[in-house]
């Protein structure tokens, strides 16, 4: 397997200072394939060298990617700090009172 040179990813300077890649795997998948499918093109995508990871409740693949994650952390295939998961809130979640539930 391939992987990745991160020198030649594009980032974006964070206002903490970290780099975030400008290039990611979106894990929504489950309208055409399965959350097992989805969790092992995001495992085979660590390990080539991806590190941005778009994920969202309503895919409802958070159990199987949570899993990758963790034991691409725990094979030390990649550090925590260089993982990159963003997430989004739906419009009508966005209310204070949701929120803080979720």
């Amino acid at each position: 397997m391939k992987r990745i040179d991160q020198s030649v990813i594009p980032k974006k300077r964070l206002y903490t200072g970290a780099e975030i890649p400008c290039v990611g795997m979106g894990t929504f998948g489950s309208d055409r394939v399965s959350h097992e499918d989805v969790s092992e093109a995001a495992a085979g995508a660590i390990r080539c060298g991806y590190r941005l990871f778009d994920c969202a409740a309503c895919y409802g693949n958070e159990a199987q990617i949570g899993t990758v994650f963790q034991e691409a952390l725990q094979e030390k295939a990649v550090e925590r700090k260089d993982l990159f998961i963003i997430s989004k809130v739906w419009n009508v979640l966005s209310f204070r009172s949701i929120v803080s539930i979720l």
